[in-house]
């Protein structure tokens, strides 16, 4: 069964299951799930995939703000942003620098 959530609504006993969840699926050493990768998951919609009460499966849509103008590589930059024009989208000027806010851990 799908659930759909907002980050708002989940309880703590909600989340300790989600974070095992992640631990499972991330493992550990540098790949492990931290709480910055926790950070960046929250405050959107949450899609959460269960079988009978235990969930199996999780995904959130959070929103970033981009803004055009200036400039911040990563280490791995590799010079390209895929950019998905839906209807709704509105003109871009491709050729301008773009860059989206930053956060604390993983960069990307």
């Amino acid at each position: 069964m799908l659930e759909i959530m907002r980050t708002e609504d989940f309880g703590a006993d909600q989340i300790v299951v989600l974070r095992e969840l992640f631990a499972v699926a991330w493992g550990d050493g540098d790949e492990a799930f931290t709480d910055d990768d926790w950070d960046h998951a929250r405050g959107g919609v949450h899609f959460i995939e269960e079988e009978g009460s235990v969930p199996i499966a999780h995904a959130s849509v959070v929103p970033r703000t981009l803004e055009t103008g200036g400039a911040v590589t990563t280490p791995d930059d590799d010079g390209f942003v895929l950019v998905r024009l839906t209807p709704r989208t509105p003109h871009l000027d491709l050729a301008a620098a773009i860059s989206c806010d930053m956060r604390a851990g993983d960069v990307w």
